[in-house]
């Protein structure tokens, strides 16, 4: 009886990042994007990366090296480029968080 109830209680084991490459480039591009548009000079110094629980830093530079991350990553900078000036100002007005 004791081995199955050290079962029970035996933490859980990690099994790896709880996203993939793609979800991860398809949260941060528009975050990105959003800070350039946001910027006065339209550059950002330093990338927005999104932090994920449960998940390393190592873990995360890794997926951002993986091509997925980076087709991903490219694609969406691609379709949002052709987005208007104004059009952009306004859906990152949007999409930030409300302060209450």
């Amino acid at each position: 009886m004791l081995p199955l109830a050290a079962l029970t209680f035996a933490p859980a084991a990690r099994s790896g990042p709880s996203i993939t490459p793609q979800a991860l480039a398809q949260v941060e591009a528009p975050m990105n994007f959003c800070a350039k548009v946001n910027s006065p000079d339209g550059k950002v110094e330093k990338q927005i990366t999104m932090p994920i629980p449960d998940t390393t830093e190592q873990e995360l530079a890794k997926m951002r090296s993986t091509k997925e991350y980076k087709e991903t990553y490219e694609s969406i900078n691609k379709e949002l480029a052709k987005v208007s000036k104004e059009k952009a100002t306004k859906a990152c007005v949007d999409y930030r968080p409300k302060k209450d």
